[in-house]
C-alpha cells in the first residue's frame, strides 16, 4: 500500500459509520418490537407476537455489527500487551457501566418480590454480575447476549500480542463448525467453553471479516456485497427451519455493502437517526423490565394495540433518557479520567 492509502485507510478505520449507527437503531427497535408483542400477548386476551417475531434477529445484527466496529476501529491499533489493556478497559467501562445499575436494581426487585419475575425464572448471581458465561441465566434476560460480547472482546485480546490472529480466527471457526456438525456444543460442561464453541459466535466473526474487506474493496462496488447479502436473506426467509446463524452471515456482506455505500456517497446523518444508533444500547437493557410493567399497568384495559404501542413508545423514551442523563455523561466522564491518566510522551 502507497503511504497515501495507509493514511486513507487509518482515517477510515476510525471514523464512525452513520449507516451502521441507523443499522443498530433499527436492530434495537425491531428487538423491543419483538418483546412488546410478546408482552402484549401475555397480558391481553389477543395473540398478536409472531407479527413481530422477526424482531429477534434484530441480536444477530447486533453480534454482525459488533464484530464488524470492533475490528474496523481496531485493526491499525499497535500490537503490544498496552493496546490489549486499553482496548479491554474501554470495552468493560462501554459495556458493564449502564448495564450494572439495571442489573442491580432489577435483582434487588426479585430479592424484594420473589414473584416478579415471570415463571419464578432462576437466575445467578455470578453471571448477573459479572457477565460471565455459567449454569445459570443472568438477572436481565436479555443480558444472555452480553455473555457472548465478553467472550468475544476476550478472543479478540489475541489480536493485540500476535500476528497470527486470522490463523486463531480459523481455527475457532474450525472448531465451532466441528462442535457444530458432532452437536456436542450443547452438551460441553464448561459454560465459558459451551459459549465460545456455540455457532452464534460465527456472526462476530463473519462482521470481522466483513471489516477486514472494508477499504480494500472500491467504494463503487458498494451494490455486490450488499446484494450478496440480500440474497442470502432471502435463502433464509425460504429455508425451513434454518438456524439463525445463516441469517447473521447473510448480514455481513449487507453491513460491508452499507459501509463502501457510504464512503461512496457522503452524506449527514440527521440528529434523530444519530440519538436513536447512540441509545441502542440504553434502550437495549432498559426496555424488557420495563415493558413488563407497563404491560401489567394497560392490562386492564385488554387492547393489544395499546399495550404494544405504549411497551415500544415508553421503552424508547425511557433508553433515550437513560443514555442522555446517565451513560453518556458518565462515559464521557470515565474517559476523560482514563486520558489524564496517560502519560504524554515529551
Amino acid at each position: 500500500m502507497t503511504t497515501t492509502e495507509i493514511q486513507i485507510a487509518a482515517y477510515s478505520a476510525k471514523r464512525k459509520l452513520g449507516t451502521l449507527e441507523v443499522g443498530r437503531g433499527l436492530a434495537a427497535l425491531a428487538v423491543v418490537a419483538h418483546h412488546a408483542s410478546i408482552s402484549s400477548d401475555a397480558f391481553t386476551s389477543s395473540d398478536h407476537a409472531s407479527m413481530f417475531h422477526f424482531g429477534l434477529y434484530g441480536v444477530d445484527f447486533f453480534f454482525v455489527l459488533s464484530g464488524f466496529i470492533i475490528y474496523h476501529i481496531h485493526q491499525n491499533d499497535s500490537r503490544e500487551y498496552g493496546a490489549a489493556r486499553r482496548f479491554l478497559s474501554k470495552r468493560i467501562r462501554r459495556i458493564y457501566t449502564p448495564y450494572l445499575p439495571i442489573t442491580f436494581a432489577l435483582i434487588a426487585s426479585y430479592l424484594l418480590f420473589p414473584g416478579l419475575s415471570q415463571g419464578d425464572r432462576e437466575w445467578g448471581w455470578f453471571t448477573s454480575l459479572t457477565l460471565m458465561p455459567s449454569n445459570s441465566p443472568p438477572a436481565l434476560s436479555v443480558a444472555w447476549t452480553l455473555t457472548f460480547e465478553m467472550v468475544f472482546y476476550l478472543f479478540f485480546l489475541s489480536f493485540f500480542v500476535t500476528r497470527y490472529f486470522w490463523h486463531i480466527v480459523c481455527a475457532w471457526v474450525a472448531l465451532v463448525l466441528g462442535a457444530a456438525v458432532l452437536n456436542v456444543d450443547e452438551q460441553l460442561s464448561n459454560p465459558l467453553v459451551r459459549t465460545a464453541l456455540h455457532p452464534l459466535i460465527l456472526e462476530f466473526v463473519a462482521g470481522m471479516v466483513a471489516a477486514h474487506l472494508f477499504g480494500r474493496i472500491s467504494p463503487a462496488r458498494w451494490w455486490v456485497p450488499l446484494c450478496l447479502g440480500l440474497s442470502g436473506v432471502v435463502v433464509f426467509s425460504l429455508l425451513y427451519d434454518p438456524h439463525r446463524v445463516v441469517l447473521g452471515i447473510a448480514l455481513a456482506p449487507m453491513v460491508l455493502g452499507l459501509a463502501l455505500f457510504e464512503q461512496r456517497y457522503s452524506f449527514r446523518l440527521s440528529n434523530s437517526w444519530a440519538l436513536l444508533g447512540a441509545s441502542s444500547y440504553a434502550v437495549y437493557l432498559i426496555h424488557n423490565p420495563l415493558q413488563s410493567i407497563i404491560a401489567r399497568f394497560f392490562q386492564a384495559y385488554d387492547i393489544w394495540s395499546l399495550t404494544f404501542a405504549a411497551c415500544v413508545l415508553i421503552s424508547l423514551a425511557a433508553g433515550v433518557f437513560y443514555h442522555l442523563i446517565y451513560e453518556r455523561p458518565i462515559l464521557r466522564t470515565l474517559s476523560q479520567k482514563q486520558r489524564a491518566r496517560v502519560p504524554t510522551s515529551t
